[in-house]
Order: structure tokens, then sequence, then C-alpha cells
């Protein structure tokens, strides 16, 4: 028989969704009851959570990486800004870091007063940002200024065009976008770099070309200034000095709030529906179901750590809890150093107030397994795991 997606209850269910999050280390175990058009919304969210939150820095500590793995820089760190200010030079660099805390120099175009120097972590690094800005510069020379808000928006661009040796911009809109696309970014407010901040362009680890200044218009004449250069025959670059990498590294974290907080009910209800199939389609669990897919907030919210339950730091744990008003669902990451709870309402799924049931996920070893009060919260408190 064929179901229903259990979440918009209109498209058929697919086999994609994860119970527990791949990208959170979690088994390869799919839901069957969540549809493709459904999973592909949910990864909005999850890249509030996995990626811009406080939960991405956990999984770059962690290494985990999920299917995108990265040979050269493992479990880099998805923040939108990360820079480093050379002390010395009074210079902002763009930077990642990967694996707990390890930081490289991006490869990247920077203007130093009214020169522009090429710096990077390794040669084969350059050479293939080098590759990239070419391509970009013999197929497309637009860069993205705005995405669309909403579906059936354009893409706000700015075309650099040639003209008797000039390059000069046209403002265009866009429905669709070459992948040679680059795209700008705005520096956040961050006092503490804004004032030595000067424009750039540079590699992100998705292989991404990224314009960044403090005003748009400031960024759009480093490309002019950068593609004049190259086109008169003056695109040799030089290092500005060697890099001291141990100057401070400074690191921005801006995420929707919101959004999180959706993926971390998605998270729940995926367990709960997985473990107890007889609640995919109990309408309630409509108001949480909704609020995953973007509708209006339930009662929920962040929990503090609670030793008994969060002594383990190789885990990830999701508690169901029976109160009298109904399902408790706690989600604790990291051995509890992120954790979150909400409440389904007047559902019972045991036949006792205080009753508990949860899952337990090896994140290291990407395994998971559910247990049953006493064997659920024996898991917690040992190494040795009891099979079911």
């Amino acid at each position: 028989m064929i179901s229903k997606c259990a979440y918009c209850e209109v498209n058929v269910s697919g086999n994609s969704e994860h119970v527990f999050p791949k990208s959170l280390g979690g088994q390869n175990i799919y839901m069957d009851c969540v549809c493709n058009q459904c999973n592909n919304n949910f990864s909005k969210s999850e890249r509030e959570l996995f990626q811009k939150s406080l939960v991405g820095l956990m999984r770059s500590i962690e290494g985990l990486e999920g299917y995108s793995k990265n040979k050269l820089r493992p479990a880099p760190l998805k923040f939108s800004e990360i820079f480093q200010l050379d002390i010395e030079n009074q210079i902002v660099y763009e930077v990642g870091v990967h694996s707990a805390f390890k930081h490289y120099l991006r490869p990247q175009l920077i203007q130093v007063e009214d020169k522009i120097y090429a710096e990077s972590g390794s040669y084969p690094e350059m050479e293939n940002f080098v590759k990239i800005f070419n391509e970009w510069r013999k197929e497309d020379l637009v860069l993205i200024t705005e995405f669309p808000s909403r579906n059936g928006e354009k893409y706000k661009c700015i075309q650099f065009v040639l003209h008797e040796d000039e390059f000069l911009i046209k403002k265009i809109e866009l429905i669709k976008v070459k992948k040679e696309a680059i795209y700008y970014s705005l520096l956040k407010n961050n006092k503490k770099i804004a004032k030595h901040f000067m424009p750039r362009i540079f590699l992100d680890d998705s292989g991404k070309l990224i314009v960044r200044s403090r005003k748009v218009e400031e960024g759009i004449q480093f490309i002019i200034k950068l593609l004049t250069s190259i086109h008169k025959g003056k695109g040799q670059f030089k290092n500005f000095t060697d890099k001291n990498l141990n100057d401070p590294v400074h690191i921005s974290m801006s995420f929707d709030v919101k959004m999180m907080q959706q993926a971390l009910v998605k998270i729940g209800l995926n367990a709960l529906m997985h473990y107890y199939p007889e609640t995919k389609y109990n309408q309630l669990l409509r108001p949480a179901k909704n609020y995953a897919l973007g509708g209006e907030s339930i009662r929920a919210g962040l929990d503090i750590k609670v030793p008994i339950l969060d002594n383990r730091q190789d885990i990830h744990s999701i508690l169901f809890y029976q109160l009298n008003e109904g399902i408790m669902i706690r989600s604790a990451l990291f051995g509890g150093s992120f954790t979150y709870k909400f409440l389904i309402e007047n559902l019972f799924i045991f036949n006792q107030v205080g009753n508990v049931s949860g899952l337990i996920v090896d994140f290291k070893n990407s395994t998971q397994n559910h247990y049953i009060m006493d064997d659920f919260l024996f898991n917690l408190i040992r190494d040795t795991k009891i099979k079911e």
C-alpha cells in the first residue's frame, strides 16, 4: 500500500530521510514516511543547525562530516566569517578552521592599500583558485549580490562588461545563474576587524568564489580593479608577507534561531515515528510537524545538562519521557553539550507516567540503538552497550 508523507500529508512517501542525521554521525537508517520534497525542505533548517550554530563548531571538533568529506581539510567549520588579524601589518585574512581548531589560510586575492596580493595556505590550493577564477572570467563575469527570498523571484546581479579597455558594470536580474557565478558577502557588524578590513575574493571550502567587503560598491570596484589589472597584463600578484599563524582568529557565529529549532524538532519527531510507528499519522503530532515545516511555535526550548543523562561525551541521545500532559522529547547532542526539548501534548505511548525510552547514537562509530526504560539509562552511564 502506498502511504502519504507523514509531514505534508500530500506527497507519496520516499525513503531518503535519515531517522537520525548522517551529518551528526547517525547510522544509515531511513524513514519510510517522509517525501522527497519535505526531505529537501528540511535541508534548509538543518544547515542552520549543522553548519552555522554552536552544533557546527562541535561537529568540527569531533571530526563529523556526513556524506561530504573534505580530504584536504577534514571536518571544516562552515561559519560564514572566520578571519585572522595580522597584528603587525594590520591586515585581515580569510581563514578556515578544521579538525578541532586547526586553522589555515584560504586562497585569496586581497587589496592592501592600492595593490592586490595573492595569499594561500598551499600552492595547489592557489592553483585551484586561479583555475576557478579564470573559468569565471571567461564564461560568466557575473557577481550575485542578492539571492531570491522566495520562489519565483530573481537573482540580483552585477555583470562586468569590457568596453574599450575598461570594465563597466551592468545591473541585471536572472532566473538562473551559471555554476561559474561568484557570490558577494557583505562583512557583518564586526567592530574588532572592520577598520582593517579590505576587499577581497576568496575560495571557500565548497569551491565557491566569494567577494567580501564592508560595502557592496567597495567590492564591485575591487573586482573592476582586479579584472583591469589582468586585462592589461598585470596579473602577477605577489604575497604580501609571511603569515604568522599564531595571530588571533576571529569567528563570527550567525544563524536563524527558529530554523535551528525546527531542525531539532524534526530530529525528535523522526525518532519518535520510527521507533513508535503507530504515531506516524497521529494528529496530536500535527503542531510539532507544522513547526518543523516552518509553522507556528510549540512548547519547546533549550534544556540544561543533567548529570545522570549527559555523562557520556561520545554519544547523542533522544529521550522519550511520559508526562501527565503528554510525551516530552529531549535531544542531547555531544554528551549534553547542547540540549533541546519539546512536548507533544496529550500523547501517550507508555501505559504509565514516568516511563521512558530513548535512542542512543554513537556518533564516532555511526551506530544507533533504541532502548526501553532501565536499558536506556544503563547505556547512558556505561561504555559497553547492551544489544536489544
